[in-house]
């Protein structure tokens, strides 16, 4: 049980995710460029990394502040729906990427060796 209690007042699993979703984001723009909807799909494939419509808008935001994105306004699709707002990494973003698939990877080798050390 306290394993519970800690887990709803521990604050490190929301930072954690902001990072995971922020490096998600990166990782699928890299690939082409997405409306946010279509983004909160594609995350949604994996339970793990699911997250409401809505949520999406502020990592975005973030990362456009930031300039690791841009966004526009898709004209081809114009007169076929409503507009969609479509975002694309910049090249900053992607020395970001880069360098967070970095950290990421190191990070993940240093604890499977503590975990293969636990053993």
């Amino acid at each position: 049980m306290v394993y519970s209690w800690v887990m709803t007042k521990d604050k490190w699993i929301t930072q954690y995710r902001k990072g995971i979703y922020e490096l998600a984001i990166l990782m699928l723009l890299s690939k082409k460029d997405m409306y946010g909807y279509g983004i909160s799909k594609e995350l949604k494939k994996t339970k793990v990394l699911s997250i409401a419509g809505g949520a999406i808008y502020p990592i975005l935001n973030r990362l456009h502040e930031k300039g690791w994105i841009i966004s526009y306004i898709d004209k081809k699709e114009k007169g076929k729906g409503p507009e969609r707002k479509y975002y694309k990494i910049t090249s900053d973003g992607m020395l970001v990427l880069e360098q967070r698939n970095n950290d990421f990877n190191k990070l993940n080798v240093a604890i499977q060796s503590l975990i293969e050390e636990g053993k």
